[in-house]
Formats: structure tokens, sequence, C-alpha cells
């Protein structure tokens, strides 16, 4: 393997010209008499920015570059800056090969990137131009930019100088400028050139409007040759209280996605909308200034109370909260009479330390939760001499933006409940018991499937059912914004079985004497009453209208019942006494002369057949 290296100085290679040079190449060959056969293969490297052709090549055959470099292309590792133009393969014969070189000229491309954002009352501008030089360097590049931006543009490349040109070239566009940006060497390869300007706008109020034109700058030539390719991409920002949106009349645009469609992977966090243009273009903005408002920084999505009401007057709570919050911690005010037991606060199954603040003031820590990130917040405390009879929820006085909220009471199974009270809703489900109570409430979900919907998505280290007992008849009710307390009315079951027994035992004993009208009368009253009761108070509906109701039926209708067959006692009819024999007949009297009076038979309780009678 042979390399040689060759300087050329040539006036024709130093710069883009219309001649070419000529260079005689020699094959290096192996000398002496002995050689009997002679072979080899010729490979013509040269940089990019020169266009090689052989000329009239004598004793050499063109190959492809893998079969000239077969076997040698690991011990010759190409340069960098060179390229593979020309390969031959030669033998015994002479060789002869003459090479036609000429600098290329330069081929530029240029993509600007040009951003508009608000910030504070100005409007910042970013324009970014990602060039790309082959073959050949430029010494400067020429971006003709509007006049009445001359003063306020900034040039933030480092190692890149501008300067006016002076004087105005013949193509310049009217009521612009044209600039050079040059380096401290020719400009080849990829590189990039950045300016920024602002612009002041005028005190906009909340509501009113500007429209502002976007400044179109123009990258014109590479030195004294037209650019190749120039297009770009335009972002307009966003701002918190000034909304950038185009006016009517954009000319030479198309929308992109600006989370995607950007040029070189540019990332900008702020874009709301994005154009990119081919050519020339016209872009005007308007300017909407709007009015903050201020937002909720903690949301509870959603929440599970859990509350077990004793006989020793004492209720034992727990507070599954769902939320997300930017605060790291989050006041709330428990209700009075709290006391806690050991690890009242949980935060995704991890015991933390409850923040005490004033009375009743306490302060839940949230380093664990985010925005982006919910956690479950686990509060656990006991409500002391409290019946049951009111069941409030902890208060936050920073007002959080609280979603659905499920309440689960738990009374003990001698406890009735006769009604509620309060801004929730009633999702109690009642189904058979078996016993002379007849209904048992129920509800859908138990609440294992509630707990589960709460943690769903978050890394629990525990269960958050655990260590909360529950015993008792279980009510649930739900609310989507918490803003009172429940109240309950309830009542033992054996007063009211008792109450209930004796009003109806006691109306039946004092409706015995009176007629049969009033009875009925007695009887469409009770109906009425509980066809109300039911509309107006189902809960208490529900208590009442059990087996010992219809056993209080029961036993006044058994008292109507012997009252009424002792006052009417049931007559039963006579036997059927046999007929008495038939009576002889009698001879006929003689005839006389004058009729005599016979004195009629006395009457008895029954007439006496007619013989004469016919039998039917």
């Amino acid at each position: 393997f042979v390399r040689l290296e060759k300087k050329l100085d040539l006036p024709e290679l130093l710069a883009p010209t219309d001649n070419a040079a000529r260079i005689d190449v020699v094959a290096p060959r192996v000398a002496g008499e002995s050689i009997e056969d002679d072979r080899g293969r010729l490979v013509i490297r040269a940089p990019e920015s020169l266009r090689v052709n052989p000329v009239d090549p004598r004793g050499l055959r063109a190959v492809s570059f893998g079969e000239a470099l077969t076997g040698i292309a690991s011990a010759a590792p190409r340069p960098s800056d060179l390229r593979d133009v020309l390969a031959f393969a030669f033998a015994k014969d002479p060789v002869a090969l003459t090479l036609s070189a000429q600098r290329r000229k330069p081929q530029v491309t240029v993509g600007q990137l040009l951003v508009a954002r608000i910030e504070d009352d100005t409007l910042k501008y970013e324009a970014t131009f990602n060039y790309n030089v082959l073959y050949s360097g430029i010494k400067s590049l020429r971006i003709d930019v509007p006049i009445e931006l001359a003063g306020n543009l900034q040039n933030e490349t480092k190692g890149i100088r501008e300067r006016v040109v002076d004087p105005a070239p013949e193509d310049l566009p009217e009521g612009y400028q044209a600039w050079a940006f040059s380096g401290e060497t020719e400009l080849l390869g990829r590189g990039q050139l950045k300016l920024v300007w602002e612009e002041k706008l005028d005190k906009l109020g909340i509501g009113d409007e500007v429209v502002l034109s976007i400044p179109r700058l123009i990258p014109a030539k590479a030195d004294s040759a037209p650019i190749d390719r120039a297009w770009g991409q335009i972002v307009l920002g966003k701002a918190e209280t000034i909304d950038l949106r185009p006016a009517e009349g954009a000319t030479g645009l198309r929308p992109i996605d600006p989370r995607h469609d950007l040029m070189d992977g540019a990332q900008i966090s702020e874009a709301a909308q994005a154009f990119e243009f081919l050519g020339p273009w016209s872009l005007a903005v308007t300017a909407t200034r709007y009015e903050l408002e201020s937002v909720k920084v903690t949301s509870i999505e959603q929440a599970l109370a859990r509350m077990v009401v004793t006989r020793a007057d004492a209720v034992a709570v727990q507070i599954l909260c769902r939320l997300r919050s930017a605060q790291q911690r989050l006041e709330v005010k428990l209700p009075e009479g709290v006391a806690f037991d050991t690890e009242p606060l949980r935060i995704n199954g991890r015991p933390v330390t409850l923040e005490r603040g004033g009375p009743d003031q306490f302060f839940i820590p949230l380093t664990e939760a985010s925005v982006d990130r919910p956690v479950l917040v686990d509060l656990r405390y006991t409500l002391r001499d409290n019946d049951g009879r009111e069941l409030a929820l902890p208060e936050f006085p920073e007002d959080p933006a609280i979603l659905k909220v499920h309440l689960c009471v738990y009374l003990p199974d001698e406890m009735a409940l006769l009604g509620v009270a309060g801004p929730w809703t009633n999702e109690i489900r009642w189904r058979p018991d078996g016993t002379m109570n007849w209904w048992k409430p129920t509800h859908p979900q138990d609440d294992a499937a509630l707990i589960e919907w709460l943690k769903r998505d978050i890394a629990m280290s525990g269960d958050p059912a655990a260590g909360f007992e529950t015993d008792g008849r279980r009510y649930v009710f739900s609310t989507l914004r918490p803003t009172g307390p429940l109240e309950l009315k309830k009542m033992d079951e054996t007063p009211l079985t008792a109450l209930v027994l004796a009003i109806l035992v006691l109306g039946g004993l004092l409706s015995v004497a009176a007629t049969l009208k009033v009875r009925v009368l007695a009887v469409g009253f009770l109906l009425t009453a509980i066809v109300l009761c039911g509309v107006f108070a189902p809960l208490l509906a529900r208590q009442i209208l059990d087996g010992y109701f219809v056993a209080g039926l029961a036993i006044v209708l058994v008292v109507w019942l012997v009252v009424f067959v002792y006052r009417h006692p049931p007559r039963w009819p006579a036997a059927a006494k046999p007929n008495p024999p038939a009576p002889k007949p009698t001879p006929a009297p003689a005839p006389a002369s004058a009729p005599v009076a016979v004195a009629a038979p006395a009457e008895t309780g029954e007439k006496e057949a007619s013989p004469f009678a016919k039998s039917e």
C-alpha cells in the first residue's frame, strides 16, 4: 500500500472559477527486469470542494471503490476531509492519467427560526439563522433587515462580526438595510447566527387589542452569489396576561405543530402557534390583554369519610382524600372535641407528623404532592361527647377545589335511622333482612371498593383500611362539595317498636266502641298516613313498616273480630217440623132449604192442607 499526497497551489483551485486545472498523476510501479507480472489499483481522493474528472486515461480500467479497496481498507483509513472520487485497476501495460480539477461553487442553505414572545409589555424577538455552507467557504453572509430595526438589532453570536454594506446593493428592497456577517475565517459547514431585538408596547387595558406587524428578515446573498435555499419558521409565544394570535391577511405561511415540527428539534415551551414559509411572507398579530384570575392551588379529587358511632357517645373518624397540590402544607380545621390516637396522619400509607397551629388548627405537610402527582391523605381521629346526631367533616380554610365526597356512617344495630338533613344525597339501598325488621341498609360498593377507587395509580406502602375497625349498620351518603354537616334523626329500636305497637293497639281499643263507619274512616286515615310517610319520610317508613307493625295490625284486627262476634252472636235456623196427618173426609150434609152458618175452625200456627188442593 502506497499513499501519495501533493499540495496544489494552482490559482484555478483557490477560488471558484470557470477554469479547470490539469494535474498529471503518476502511478507507482515496481521496478526490475525480473518482474513477470505487475498489477495494481489506483484510488484518487480529493476534498469535497473540488470537482475531479479523468482526462484521456491510458492503461487503466475503471472499477468500483469496493473492488479497489478490497484487502487494504483497514490498513488505509480515509482522512475525514477527503472523499473517494475515482478508482482504477492497471496491469503491466504503461499507465498515463491526467485529471481535470475545478473548484466547486459554494452551496448555501439558510433556515430561519423567528420567535416572538411578550414579556412585561415588551414584544421580544429572537431570530436564529442556521446556515450550512458546502463545497467552498464564503467570506460573508448578507441579511437584509428593516431600517426601523437597524438601531435595535443586537448580534449575540460569538465570533461573528456584522457591518452595514456601504454602498447599498442595487438589489436591496425598499425600506431595508443590508447587513454583512463574517467570521474570523471563511464560513464553511454548519453554523448559527442569532439576532435579538425588542419592541415596546403601549399600555394595554384589560380587553384592549393592538395589531402588530412581524418584521421580515431576508437572507439575501452569500458573498455576491444568491443563497441557494432560504426557508424558515415563525413561532408565537404565549404570555400570562397578553395573548398573541394571527390577524387576518397573512400570506405565504402554513400552520405547523410547534411541539413536533420545529427545525433541528427545537423545543420552545411557551410556543402557542407556529408557521412555516418557503418564500416571501407577511404576518400581523393581534395582542390582547387579559386579567389573571386566581386559581385554587389544591384540588381534592375524591374523598371518603368513614364515621363509626359508638354506644359510648363517641365517633371514630377516618378521612381519606386523594388530592393534588402545589403547596408545601395544607391547613385543616377539625371539629371540636377531637382526640388523636397514635399515627393520626398518613401520606400514601406512610406515617407523617401532623403539624399543629392554633386551637383546632392543624397543617398537613404535602412534600410528596405536586400538580401532576396525586397523593392519598389518611387522617384519623375521635370525636368525644358526640352521640352521632350531627356529623361534620374537617374544614379547609384555604378553600381547595373539592369534587365528590362519600360519607359512610355506621350506627349500632339497635339504633334506627329515622331521617337525615343536610346537603347530602342518600345512596342507601335496602334488601330483605329475613328478621322482624324486614329491611337492611346496603350499598352497591363496599368500603374496600371505594378505597380502591381512591388509591388508583398511587404507590401505597400499606392498606388504608387496615387498623380502622367498623361495626353496626352501614349508611352511605355523598355530595359534590360539602357545605354543611350531616344531621341524623335516630332512635333506639326497642322504644320505637313499643311506641308503634302502643299507638296501634290503643287506637284499635279506642275504636272498639265506634261504629263501622268510624272504623272504616280510621283504616283509611292509617293507609293515607302510611303513603304520605313513604313519600316524605322514606327512612321513617322503612323503620315503621316491619314485622312488628304487621303484628300490631293483626292484634287490632283480632280484637275487632272478637268484639264483633260478642255483640252479634250467630242465630242458628229452627229444625223443620213433620207434616200433620191429613184429616178424614166427612160425608156431605143433606141439602137444606136454607143455608146454615157453620163456625170456622180456629187458626193454628200452620194452615192445614186443603184436600182439594192440587199437588204440584
